[in-house]
């Protein structure tokens, strides 16, 4: 099934709202962005979610912007709320989940549509895009063991931030 069929005249609508974000954030004075992802969620992905119901998902639209630093995250989500209608923001980098997963996720309002604009750095994006391919796999041998291991990395990765953001804070004292 094809995006356009899925979401039939929605879709051009969630087009829009993306091209529209993307713009802004290409357009913005924040020379912390590193690089930015963004896509709609897949047919099958809903499907597998929640059914035919998409107006329920926060997330249909989806955009990751990635920076180098902790602090440029903050300023990243500061931008945000000054740019867009904010529905909610989830601190996962204060308060991570119990897997290790940390990032900012602000849920924003635009033109009627939601959209979940996620803030990390380069190494929780990293961590985040194996923990996902790793989620999604069915029948791993040594699961638990894997999961183990998949919150010590994050773990050592919200250590390196800080110490790479620690050694940007002295180099700009």
């Amino acid at each position: 099934m094809t995006y356009k069929e899925f979401y039939r005249t929605d879709y051009d609508k969630f087009k829009k709202v993306l091209d529209h974000v993307l713009n802004m954030i290409q357009s913005c004075s924040l020379d912390c962005i590193q690089y930015t992802t963004s896509r709609i969620k897949s047919p099958e992905s809903v499907l597998k979610k929640i059914g035919n119901n998409y107006s329920l998902l926060h997330d249909i639209i989806g955009v990751r912007i990635i920076c180098s630093f902790v602090d440029e995250m903050y300023q990243v989500k500061d931008w945000i709320l000054s740019c867009f209608e904010v529905v909610e923001v989830r601190d996962y980098l204060r308060y991570p989940k119990p897997s290790g997963y940390r990032s900012l996720h602000v849920i924003c309002k635009v033109d009627g549509c939601l959209i979940e604009i996620q803030v990390r750095t380069i190494a929780l994006d990293f961590w985040a895009n194996l923990e996902h391919q790793i989620h999604y796999k069915k029948d791993i041998e040594d699961e638990e063991l894997i999961r183990s291991e998949l919150k010590r990395c994050a773990d050592e990765i919200a250590s390196l931030d800080l110490s790479f953001q620690t050694i940007k804070d002295r180099i700009e004292g």
